[in-house]
């Protein structure tokens, strides 16, 4: 008797399925017209950079390929929002399950922080408000928490909790939840739920690691490097946080290249020296004796520098400009006419290299106002403390690197154009039906005013009716202005000097180190 090997019988009927198939398709052919899409590499789904590098980590992560080392880190992009070139907001995610939240990514402080659902402030309807209760995964602490800001303060509670930044989760992070706080975070027109600190964790009010750090302990990220590129011209959309390694799609050039520039503190702060500052051809008397600190700050609007400084600023701006000068009521430079003509380049001599912005970058035209302030700092070296805001940032695109302690930047590419919506955009958008409802509406109040009327004088003991007091209603789309609402926010784009020609600024040797508490002197 002869063995029938295992399977045979499913082979046998796999042949005949096969010849089946083949006779049906030699009878008729179905044939299926296939279309070319070409798309550009990075466009691709599969061949972008972005996909390789998700493919490469896939691989390393997963099954039997961890011993390939093939890691790739891959660029993680948070978009950002811009309200009117002052503050700029990314999502946060915290808690189990988790709640999305809108922070002001800030490189001048080191704490994340949340409002708290058991605030004893006044509740305001455009906040997210935290709630441990409602986080699986929170453990309230007793600790308290203050801090302090150059514009404003808050204070609470530590708690530890969830944190997803970029898509990455880091498990049990501590944090604070804000249950007091001033009033400088109350503004719903440039409404946030909270800050995320991303300066070092050596100046941390809570004394905790920071969000970065914790995803850099728990290997969810293999380098401590993330970058900014801001949006300019008041262009809502298109702002970018990227964790991981930088994407010089956002250079204003093909090609261009980072300047690397090491930090002039080793106190916590994304600190530079200054050595000089040009207005046009002329250098001014700022920083020449000695260097001035430099703190890059994404959560500071404009330019600071010392009052005494900026008062000459002003000075020098009107004499090129007779319109512009100082403003007693908002302590700003401010110009009548909306015009960029005569306004000059400034330049800034950072360690050796120049960046420099023009009119265009730090004159704002719907507010009449330059992109400076007067900011005092005691005890900030001998040239004086600045602080290098949104108004220079956004004209950058710039990477901080913790790991290596330095600051690379590099020209942005200019942002989309874009102009804010003009007032009468309402009456555009419904047209005739709003002009039917104005008069339905005007018809119902004269119907409603002859009935009082005539109730009224059908009485024997007339009363008189007052005037309906009636005020207009206005749709109010400018940003506020800067000196009601000052918050502390992001940078700014700036084009180097051409090197033919220019002057140098010679840089001091040594420098100094600039160590100090940026909170609580200002």
């Amino acid at each position: 008797m002869a063995l029938r090997r295992p399977g045979s019988g499913l082979l046998l009927l796999a042949l005949l399925a096969v010849g089946l198939l083949a006779s049906l398709a030699s009878a008729q052919q179905v044939r299926i017209p296939l279309r070319r899409h070409d798309l550009a590499p990075g466009q691709h789904p599969t061949r972008s950079p972005a996909a390789l590098a998700r493919q490469l980590y896939h691989a390393q992560n997963h099954g039997g390929h961890r011993a390939l080392n093939l890691y790739v880190d891959p660029s993680r992009p948070v978009s950002l929002r811009n309200y009117f070139n002052r503050m700029y907001t990314g999502m946060v995610s915290a808690g189990t399950p988790s709640k999305d939240y809108q922070l002001v990514f800030d490189t001048g402080s080191a704490d994340m922080w949340l409002f708290s659902e058991n605030a004893s402030s006044q509740k305001l309807n455009y906040v997210q408000y935290y709630d441990e209760r409602a986080s699986s995964t929170s453990k309230v602490l007793t600790t308290p928490w203050s801090i302090q800001y150059g514009k404003g303060s808050a204070s609470g509670h530590l708690v530890q909790d969830d944190v997803v930044l970029a898509g990455l989760k880091a498990s049990q992070v501590t944090f604070a939840e804000a249950t007091q706080w001033s009033d400088d975070f109350e503004t719903p027109q440039m409404p946030l739920d909270g800050l995320l600190g991303l300066a070092f964790s050596s100046v941390s009010s809570a004394n905790a690691d920071t969000v970065v750090d914790v995803l850099y302990k728990q290997g969810a990220i293999k380098e401590r490097v993330f970058s900014f590129y801001l949006t300019p011209n008041g262009n809502p959309d298109g702002s970018a946080f990227v964790l991981g390694a930088p994407d010089l799609n956002y250079a204003a050039a093909t090609g261009g290249e980072l300047t690397y520039l090491d930090l002039a503190s080793s106190q916590g702060m994304w600190l530079l020296s200054m050595q000089g500052v040009k207005l046009g051809e002329e250098t001014l008397d700022f920083c020449s004796t000695d260097d001035c600190a430099v703190l890059m700050d994404t959560g500071t609007s404009f330019i600071g520098m010392p009052t005494v400084d900026f008062i000459a600023l002003a000075q020098h701006f009107q004499k090129v400009r007779s319109d512009c000068g100082l403003d007693a009521g908002s302590g700003l430079i401010r110009c009548e006419s909306a015009s960029l003509d005569k306004l000059p380049d400034i330049s800034f001599s950072l360690q050796g290299h120049f960046f420099t912005l023009k009119a265009s970058d730090y004159y704002d035209t719907s507010q009449r106002v330059l992109g400076f302030m007067a900011i005092d700092v005691g005890q900030s070296g001998g040239g004086g403390f600045w602080i290098l805001g949104d108004t220079f940032l956004k004209t950058y695109y710039t990477v901080f690197d913790m790991d290596q302690r330095r600051i690379g930047i590099v020209g942005a590419k200019p942002g989309l154009a874009w102009s804010p919506p003009d007032d009468d955009h309402a009456l555009r958008r419904w047209g005739w039906q709003l002009i039917l409802l104005i008069v339905a509406c005007a018809v119902l109040l004269v119907l409603i005013l002859s009935c009082l009327i005539y109730s009224c004088r059908s009485r024997s003991s007339a009363r008189h009716v007052p005037p309906l007091a009636a005020g207009p209603y206005v749709l109010h789309n400018s940003p506020p202005s800067f000196a009601s609402q000052p918050h502390r926010m992001q940078p700014a784009r700036a084009q180097p000097l051409p090197t033919a020609g220019r002057q140098t600024m010679p840089a001091k040797q040594p420098r100094s180190e600039f160590a100090r508490d940026f909170y609580t002197h200002v």
